[in-house]
């Protein structure tokens, strides 16, 4: 055949499994597109419209190697090739992918900025903020004029400390910014803002609201800045203005703390219980609710609002931690206020207590537990009306500065092991140990460093790690839930139980959320369903985002043969975490996305579902999910919050530009 002809004919077949695609017949489309590349002479539009549509029927893996392929032959089509593949990788939360492929392309096109800000983006999802300031700062030398670059160099350099780089970055990005485009206004307050340059914040959402003064979150951000200054009068008109243009849970938020600074706290909770009806996940409207329970007494409530806000915070958030101590200071009758203080139980709040209250290094280092109350009661005070993360307190001058300390040991722990999502393991495992370093004696860091080599399928070294964090803290409650999972992953079920129950028992008979999991894998692998179910049921019902309970629930129902239970947790599966299931299905021969009216068998299923948890080595992680695949490669799932984060929401423009592929 001539290849003229040759051409035509993979095309059209192409353009079959386009169509074929686009009315959900997934292994009609596969078949026509492995006729086309069995006939692609080497054409790289051919590869290139191939990846698109072997994307849209969730064969993942090839439509990464068919992209790949397609800018080794024509290095014309290298960058929409690269493209291709970061698109299909950050849709799937495959940032490991995402990383190679943008390290390529920098090497490759070394002047072009947009490889590095993509970078940067990257490694912002993975808590990696110094490496992301390092790429923004390389995006930047390259396009010197971008303001937009220059407000995202800023951003970092605030978050990691850099202040004074911060506000001069701040003042460039203006000068070079297209004059009213109130973006870039509102970037400058939320920097200045972060930096803690509170009145150079205001001013710049002034000028915002002067662009644009229909956008609540203008309002919104000069109610908190005004609430932070002391400024209640001018925080209720703020919030007045917010309500006004159709943000009333901002509004009641504002009243609520307004409330709470003035002492009248069941009003405060009235308006608060209002703004959580709107906005639940709100971290600091939830400070402010469980600010008010510890006012009322009620300390049954502080614990879980503030765990809400600790988990829905963008950072480390300092006032979480001081309403914490003085809630359980103040309610747990193990304790006195005569009680001298144990390490363990200040060092999240020590070095951000300490900076604002110079007299509580000697009261941690020697005083009571009452001595502490006392200074931290002090410091909310200094805090004024923040109770965001970004922690300002108002100094013996007046002035009011912003904390410089941004992480106790448990967020800089946690923070290191989620750079696992986009950074290699070992330098993930460096980043722990140099937490480990930063804390000694602190069992947290290790024990985060025992439950990435869980993750890891490193048995040995995670039992060290999970061992030596309970001997240095007898109640860091994950390392026995870690070493149950050890124990699982070895076989050993029966003594994963007995772990499990004397974790349970040391800690006062509570159980935290992942031993549900956990605890009900094993009784799974034992065979003891119904105890099985009802554990990972309230695993659950804790967090719907804990993969591992699904894909073990998925298992119980298929085992107990309630198939419709099964198919409920199957299709919930195949929306939300269709990466993991199509590598589990690639590795066993298994197809699992058919033409309309094909469906897995329920023994298919259960193979799928039990290949997956085996790659997931011991992950049973809410929203930091792991495998691995059986040649080694390192992925992420992507928790979806909504139906919009789904992967396959844009499948018919995935679709049509395989057509403009075709014809480019």
């Amino acid at each position: 055949m001539a290849t003229g002809a040759s051409d035509r004919s993979a095309k059209r077949r192409l353009l079959g499994a386009i169509g074929a695609a686009s009315k959900g017949r997934l292994r009609t489309a596969r078949r026509r597109v492995d006729e086309a590349l069995a006939i692609a002479d080497g054409d790289a539009r051919i590869h290139l419209a191939a990846a698109s549509v072997l994307f849209v029927t969730r064969d993942y893996q090839r439509a990464l190697d068919q992209a790949a392929l397609a800018g080794r032959l024509d290095p014309r089509r290298r960058t929409r090739a690269a493209e291709l593949q970061l698109a299909f990788a950050v849709a799937l939360g495959w940032d490991q992918e995402a990383r190679a492929v943008l390290e390529g392309a920098i090497e490759a096109e070394p002047e072009d900025p947009r490889w590095p800000a993509y970078m940067t983006r990257l490694m912002v999802r993975s808590g990696a903020l110094e490496e992301a300031l390092r790429w923004a700062s390389r995006s930047l030398e390259i396009d010197g004029r971008s303001p937009r670059m220059r407000l995202e160099v800023a951003n970092l350099m605030a978050q990691v400390g850099e202040i004074e780089g911060a506000r001069r970055m701040v003042a460039e990005a203006l000068e070079v910014a297209p004059a009213g485009e109130v973006i870039y206004w509102l970037g400058a307050g939320s920097i200045l803002a972060e930096a803690g340059w509170v009145d150079a914040a205001r001013d710049a959402y002034e000028r915002a609201r002067e662009i644009d003064p229909g956008r609540a979150e203008i309002h919104a951000e000069l109610a908190e800045l005004a609430l932070w200054r002391g400024d209640l009068a001018g925080a209720l008109e703020s919030a007045a203005r917010s309500e006004e243009v159709g943000d009333g849970a901002i509004a009641a938020r504002t009243r609520g703390a307004v409330a709470a600074l003035g002492g009248d706290y069941r009003a405060a909770q009235g308006h608060l219980e209002e703004a959580l009806a709107a906005s639940p996940d709100d971290h600091i409207a939830l400070t402010w609710r469980a600010e008010v329970a510890y006012r009322l007494g009620d300390h049954e409530r502080v614990s879980g609002l503030l765990n809400g806000a600790t988990m829905s915070a963008p950072g480390f958030h300092a006032a979480a931690w001081i309403l914490r101590f003085l809630s359980v200071a103040e309610s747990d009758p193990r304790k006195s206020s005569e009680d001298r203080l144990s390490p363990v139980g200040v060092a999240e709040l020590r070095a951000v207590v300490c900076e604002m209250v110079p007299a509580a290094a000697s009261v941690i280092a020697s005083g009571t537990r009452g001595e502490l109350v006392a200074l931290l009661l002090g410091a909310l005070e200094a805090m004024g009306g923040n109770r965001s993360t970004r922690t300002t307190y108002r100094r013996a001058d007046g002035q009011i500065v912003r904390v410089l300390a941004r992480t106790g040991v448990r967020f800089a722990s946690r923070k290191a092991l989620r750079q696992i999502r986009g950074r290699p393991p070992e330098r993930v495992l460096a980043a722990l140990d140099e937490v480990v370093a930063r804390f000694p004696g602190s069992a947290l860091p290790v024990c985060h460093r025992g439950e990435l080599r869980l993750w890891l399928g490193d048995l040995e070294g995670a039992r060290r790690d999970l061992e030596e964090a309970i001997e240095r803290w007898a109640f860091t409650r994950w390392a026995y839930i870690g070493l149950t999972g050890v124990d699982i992953l070895e076989g050993n079920y029966e003594r994963a139980l007995e772990t499990s129950a004397h974790g349970v028992e040391v800690m006062y008979g509570t159980e935290g959320p992942a031993v549900f999991v956990y605890r009900g894998e094993a009784l799974r692998c034992l065979g003891r369903l119904s105890e099985a179910r009802q554990d990972l049921e309230r695993a659950l019902a804790i967090s719907d985002k804990r993969l591992g309970a699904w894909l073990n629930l998925g298992l119980v129902f298929l085992a107990e043969g309630d198939r419709a239970g099964a198919r409920r947790v199957w299709d919930r599966l195949c929306r939300e975490a269709s990466g993991l299931l199509s590598d589990a299905a690639l590795e066993l021969g298994i197809t699992i996305w058919g033409d309309p009216g094909e469906a897995a068998t329920p023994e298919e299923q259960g193979r799928v579902l039990d290949r997956a948890l085996v790659m997931m080595r011991g992950n049973r992680s809410t929203g930091l999910t792991t495998y691995i695949t059986e040649n080694g490669r390192l992925r992420f799932v992507q928790p979806c919050s909504d139906p919009g984060d789904l992967p396959h929401v844009g499948d018919l423009g995935v679709l049509r530009r395989a057509a403009r592929d075709l014809s480019m």
